[in-house]
């Protein structure tokens, strides 16, 4: 008997597989229930909800001590999961206090960093209560810490501004970028950093940010982002998200009312998670085989008998993930609303026993 704090490791080293053989899911001759920060969870499904997995990167990993990686994994999952609960201002100070306690926790003088994204991808499109991002900006400059927003997901339209940091009304230090910025015509991914930082570079006595690529900086793919900004401008491509984003989430809202194996709707701009259980009426959670089930090919089967190219997303959850094209009208939006109709249809049918 002993209690789990976080399972971690590189990329297919059998995260998953471990938990469920200690969930007893598998013919292991292993069962019981896990305990976690004192948290009792009768199974495998239980636990997935809560317990994430932090990272897959050997560097990382080998960097931190069997405590940091306990406190890190505990204190990210709780700082996402408090995004859900109680009012805007209790979410904002519960979810923003969680990092700030890593920051003493840790040592200020050791945290270099804070990464964060406007709309988190992982879990499906977790939108910060109001204000989250100006309590991260305020606790970054109290403790002397840079703050960095990852927008490789969020920058250029997906959440209907060039960066999604506009979206939330604050500057960060640095933000990473990828994908929309050449539309993925060609693969490029940068930083913007402010000004003060790169002075500050080029003034010492390095005088340079010593980062080798061996095709950083290729005249095409950064000739393909110009091109590709050129016609996000002058398609004005900012203002159509933000002009339709409320059709989208109208639709979805009502997919939400008119299935009761729908959870919850989360996202913003054009950017969006529907998360699935079995009965929102009844309160009940997928079993864990029809979770996995789904999330191993099912939806996926339906989705393309509906004409529905999107994203199936199993981080935590069971969901369906929409990020469609940013120049999507009311028709395409409408079409997708439509199919994504027809799938829920099709899995609450498949969850009554039509298989």
């Amino acid at each position: 008997a002993g209690q789990v704090g976080a399972v971690m490791g590189p990329s297919g080293s059998g995260k998953t597989s471990l938990i469920h053989v200690l969930g007893g899911r598998r013919e292991s001759g292993v069962s019981g229930s896990f305990v976690v920060n004192g948290k009792v969870y009768p199974n495998t499904r239980s636990l997935l909800g809560d317990l994430g997995y932090v990272t897959q990167e050997d560097v990382l990993l080998n960097s931190l001590t069997t405590k940091e990686t306990l406190m890190f994994a505990t204190i990210l999952r709780l700082a996402g999961r408090r995004i859900h609960s109680g009012d805007e201002t209790g979410k904002t100070k519960s979810s923003a206090k969680a990092i700030e306690d890593m920051i003493l926790a840790e040592g200020p003088e050791t945290v270099a960093l804070v990464i964060a994204e406007p709309v988190q991808n992982g879990r499906g499109c977790l939108v910060p209560p109001d204000g989250y991002w100006q309590e991260l900006r305020r606790i970054c400059d109290k403790y002397g810490v840079l703050l960095c927003a990852d927008e490789v997901i969020c920058s250029f339209g997906r959440l209907g501004h060039f960066f999604g940091s506009e979206r939330f009304g604050v500057v960060p230090d640095m933000i990473t970028f990828a994908k929309g910025v050449t539309s993925a015509y060609l693969p490029l991914g940068g930083v913007v950093v402010r000004r003060p930082l790169l002075e500050h570079i080029w003034e010492s006595e390095v005088g340079l940010f010593n980062h080798g690529s061996t095709f950083g900086g290729h005249p095409v793919a950064t000739a393909v982002a110009v091109a590709n900004i050129q016609a996000m401008h002058d398609e004005q491509i900012m203002q159509h998200v933000r002009s339709h984003e409320d059709t989208m989430r109208a639709g979805f809202e009502s997919l939400v009312e008119r299935h009761d194996i729908v959870r919850e709707v989360r996202g913003t701009g054009y950017f969006y998670a529907l998360e699935l259980m079995a009965s929102r009426e009844r309160g009940l959670d997928l079993s864990e085989p029809d979770a996995l089930a789904l999330q191993q090919g099912v939806l996926l089967s339906m989705c393309k008998e509906a004409g529905l190219l999107i994203r199936p997303d199993d981080r935590g959850a069971t969901m369906l993930v929409f990020s469609p094209p940013l120049i999507a009208d009311e028709a395409v939006i409408a079409d997708m609303h439509a199919k994504a109709d027809q799938v829920l249809t099709r899995a609450a049918a498949w969850l009554a026993g039509d298989r």
